[in-house]
């Protein structure tokens, strides 16, 4: 069971969310590149593989390097993929056209893709879904990157409380950096770890989840650990597959269901620097600030000194909420440089907590 949060509206991904026209894109894709004698083969499974992504990055992942030696690419390959979308468009997904009228009763509907306009425009007319959504965006409208469309779409409809849904961890750091919560669509193309991410199967397991009664909201206990504890808190990190070494000596808060573990965070002593690491939230219970909460009883055992975390850029308000600033490179230590570079993320940021005056 996941815990719904309090929501006006639901935004909605298309490919690998509402539809799947890999097909059709795959047909005029291959009579682009067979006319170009290029040894390229695209697939339905290759063309699901960079759903998500603009049209100019899916082009370069299919056709590397192709555009810079073929100038009328990209425009071939939209056309074609245009003529094949508008005569055989794509397939609803199960139950898609029946539930979302339905949907609509009780929520303010949306979209923000990626696609092209044309593309949109084509599951709006194929699928005749058009009354029930009442804005929409995409990149081909506004050369914008998802997050940027989200954060639009809400501002101009003045949203308080909206989710997002995709298929894809695209779509999942989009939603993310535009500060809206995120439910993953199982069914879909893409893949993340379902254990951090709260999730659904089908299109009708969401229609269920948000339509259901609200169940009470749940009784959290946050506790600080003692060494007793140490074992359940190895075992909920492996649960969630985090597989950072673990210490006993660190200092660890947990968050408590009914005496069950749903969430943890630690304050490590490494190379004499303090260091918050190790948040985690089960999935089912992301959505009831649990992990607020955790750091806000953690911030009071943080010494007088200087603190670092290595947080997500859309987390760097979260971190804040206890004292922490994102910070220059230069006045890091030289481990935790070395981490933030062996984690090869341009979406993670180095972050400090100044000791208090």
């Amino acid at each position: 069971m996941i815990f719904r949060p309090t929501c006006d509206s639901i935004i909605f991904d298309l490919d690998g969310t509402l539809w799947n026209a890999s097909g059709s894109t795959a047909i005029g894709w291959n009579r682009v590149a067979k006319s170009l004698n290029l040894s390229s083969s695209i697939t339905s499974e290759s063309i699901r593989s960079v759903s998500g992504l603009p049209f100019d990055e899916c082009v370069e992942s299919l056709f590397p390097g192709l555009s810079n030696t073929h100038a009328d690419l990209k425009s071939r390959l939209d056309l074609a993929e245009k003529e094949e979308v508008l005569k055989s468009g794509g397939q609803l997904y199960p139950e898609v056209a029946i539930l979302i009228p339905k949907l609509k009763e009780k929520y303010r509907l949306f979209i923000v893709s990626n696609c092209q306009e044309w593309y949109l425009k084509s599951f709006l007319e194929h699928s005749k879904l058009q009354p029930y959504f009442e804005d929409v965006l995409c990149f081909g409208q506004t050369n914008l990157s998802k997050s940027e469309n989200i954060r639009e779409l809400v501002r101009r409809n003045q949203l308080q409380k909206p989710i997002y849904v995709g298929d894809t961890q695209w779509d999942q750091h989009a939603a993310f950096y535009s500060g809206v919560k995120f439910i993953f669509a199982r069914y879909g193309f893409g893949t993340i770890n379902i254990k951090r991410c709260p999730n659904v199967n089908s299109f009708l397991e969401l229609y269920e989840f948000m339509m259901a009664s609200q169940p009470e909201r749940p009784s959290i206990e946050i506790r600080k650990l003692t060494n007793a504890d140490f074992e359940e808190a190895r075992r909920f990190y492996d649960s969630v597959d985090y597989v950072q070494k673990l210490d006993p000596e660190n200092l660890y808060y947990g968050a408590f269901h009914k005496n069950e573990m749903v969430g943890i965070v630690r304050l490590a002593l490494e190379n004499g620097v303090w260091v918050l690491r190790g948040m985690q939230v089960r999935a089912a219970y992301q959505f009831l600030g649990i992990g607020t909460r955790l750091i806000k009883a953690l911030e009071a055992d943080i010494p007088a000194e200087d603190c670092f975390c290595l947080p997500y850029k859309w987390l760097e308000k979260f971190y804040g909420q206890i004292g922490f600033r994102t910070t220059l490179h230069e006045v890091a230590p030289e481990f935790l440089l070395k981490r933030l570079a062996e984690y090869q993320s341009s979406d993670l940021i180095l972050m400090k907590r100044a000791v208090p005056s």
